[in-house]
């Protein structure tokens, strides 16, 4: 689903001289504890998933993120002296390839639990405007998650960890579950039917705060079975390494199952940048437990829900040099007629004013951006690129 924000913080290894070493790197690391039960708090930070982390008595801030495997900030490495194993090319959630150093991190607390001996990349956290105003430190990955089992109460935003299925409360109004396979990383992959047509190999992302992400190919073999949809340019979404823009498509999709649960009348997005997955907007609706050890996700719900539907005004914003921008543009009648072109300035937006922002004030901005998408129509300031400064509003787009 095109929204206002979409970040997406998703890192794959990939084709490497060094894939033996990935691989060994990927599966290696232990539990301390043989037997444990901790229930821990989160925040949520634009959408996604913080919590706390304890490296040699010293708390951090990590993003969860199931569609990678754990990150280091380089300066954080630095603070650590953390030696390199080895490097290896990875790419971000948009394609995007980097080479990067990867490590082995001696010990990390989460909650009381000690993970040992768990490799992670290190990286530059402030590649991408919309990563570094977060504030965080690293990633918590699949690699890391997969020694244990995991469970979500995102209504409380805690997390449960623990070596114990049994000992977890799985009871709801209906129960759903959900076969997966593991990459090398741990990342839970899983198939997904939308109509009449499979998608197969869907990146199950914690680390993205959007919906369901699928291909330009699933788009074209959907369209017979599609009432209606909205093209659009440009870039919605920023991985750990930036955006890039590209033409998408927004449909509303009869048929979504995965596993043994059917949504109907859901709002998919279609893009040949990066993976297929699926996020936190999807789950959030749920209470959600994985277990890598029987490798199935388990959906309790307890009461209905919309599911994936449109929201927004048809637009998103892209941060640049502290400004900000029109990054993402779609075809429907009030963009057409308001006359806005991608690269626009917007100077305010609903009496926010937004002409200059620093680092430090970006992701606030990012976040309003986001309350907004629940209102039927925003307020723009725009300087166009000829200079000229008018006022636009935008209703809510509906499919």
């Amino acid at each position: 689903m095109k929204k206002i924000i979409f970040i997406s913080l998703m890192l794959m290894c990939v084709y490497s001289c060094t894939i033996n070493q990935t691989l060994k790197l990927m599966k290696q690391g232990e539990i301390v504890q043989k037997e444990f039960h901790v229930k821990i708090p989160f925040e949520y930070r634009l959408g996604l998933i913080v919590l706390k982390v304890n490296i040699k008595g010293k708390e951090h801030h990590f993003i969860l993120d199931t569609g990678a495997p754990n990150v280091i900030s380089k300066e954080l490495a630095e603070e650590l002296n953390l030696l390199k194993a080895f490097d290896t090319k990875a790419g971000d959630s948009q394609g995007n390839n980097e080479k990067l150093g990867f490590a082995v991190v001696d010990e990390l607390e989460i909650g009381g639990v000690v993970f040992k001996n768990t490799g992670a990349a290190i990286a530059d956290l402030t590649k991408s405007k919309e990563v570094g105003c977060l504030n965080v430190e690293g990633f918590i990955g699949a690699n890391l998650m997969r020694k244990a089992i995991w469970q979500f109460n995102f209504e409380d935003q805690t997390i449960t960890i623990t070596n114990d299925r049994f000992s977890l409360s799985m009871g709801g109004d209906y129960y759903f579950s959900i076969p997966f396979i593991q990459k090398v990383t741990g990342t839970p992959m899983i198939n997904v039917l939308l109509g009449d047509v499979r998608d197969n190999n869907v990146t199950v992302d914690f680390g993205s705060n959007g919906g369901y992400k699928s291909s330009k190919t699933t788009f074209l073999a959907l369209q017979k079975e599609l009432s209606s949809y909205l093209r659009g340019y440009g870039s919605a979404s920023a991985g750990l390494y930036g955006g890039n823009p590209d033409t998408s498509f927004v449909a509303k999709v009869p048929s979504f199952q995965i596993g043994n649960i059917t949504n109907n009348d859901q709002v998919i997005d279609f893009s040949d940048k990066g993976e297929k997955s699926i996020g936190l907007l999807y789950f959030k609706n749920y209470e959600v437990t994985i277990d890598w050890f029987k490798e199935e996700i388990v959906l309790i719900q307890h009461e209905e829900h919309e599911g994936l539907q449109l929201k927004g005004f048809g637009f998103s914003p892209a941060f640049k040099d502290d400004k900000v921008y029109i990054g993402f543009l779609m075809n429907v009648p009030d963009i057409i007629n308001s006359g806005l072109a991608i690269g626009d300035q917007i100077i305010a937006f609903d009496g926010t004013d937004c002409s200059n922002v620093n680092e430090n004030e970006l992701c606030g901005v990012m976040e309003k951006f986001r309350e907004k998408v629940t209102n039927d129509q925003i307020n723009l300031k725009v300087r166009n690129q000829k200079g000229e400064v008018k006022n636009v509003s935008l209703s809510k787009v509906h499919l």
